[in-house]
């Protein structure tokens, strides 16, 4: 016999990769920003410094939040992809963790994070509406 809370669970498990790269973005996002630009400014190499800075960074990882979420709307739902939702949600959980940034005492609220963050999620919502190939991509991974 099944629960409520495992029907739920498995009408949604599409989505689990989008739930543990959120969890780790929580994770990194609380640790001391210290470390943090400590290992940003190591690289000597302009290429490595680049794809390491902070501004890529959140690109890159809110970007690729955004087609998890799209892979779980494809797989588990079998709907359209609500676009307009993703982008929300995705951009949405950038500000909440820049809220949580900005209460603790070693790291600070970021606009220019969150712009990052809100320019990588419409880059990937872009590629998405309008590459069929990322579509098929999102449509054909498999957990």
């Amino acid at each position: 016999m099944s629960t409520p809370f495992y029907n739920i669970f498995m009408k949604l498990k599409g989505f689990t990769p989008a739930y543990l790269l959120s969890l780790f973005m929580w994770i990194v996002a609380s640790l001391p920003g210290d470390d943090l630009n400590r290992i940003q400014k190591l690289p000597e190499n302009p290429w490595l410094r680049f794809f390491l800075s902070d501004p890529f960074m959140h690109f890159l990882t809110f970007g690729l939040l955004t087609l998890l979420i799209c892979r779980g709307y494809d797989q588990e739902l079998r709907k359209s992809i609500p676009l307009v939702k993703v982008g929300l949600i995705a951009s949405g959980y950038g500000l909440l963790i820049e809220i949580y940034q900005s209460i603790l005492p070693w790291r600070s609220f970021g606009v220019d994070d969150l712009a990052w963050n809100t320019v990588g999620v419409l880059f990937f919502l872009g590629l998405v509406r309008w590459l069929p190939s990322l579509r098929v991509l999102v449509r054909r991974a498999k957990s």
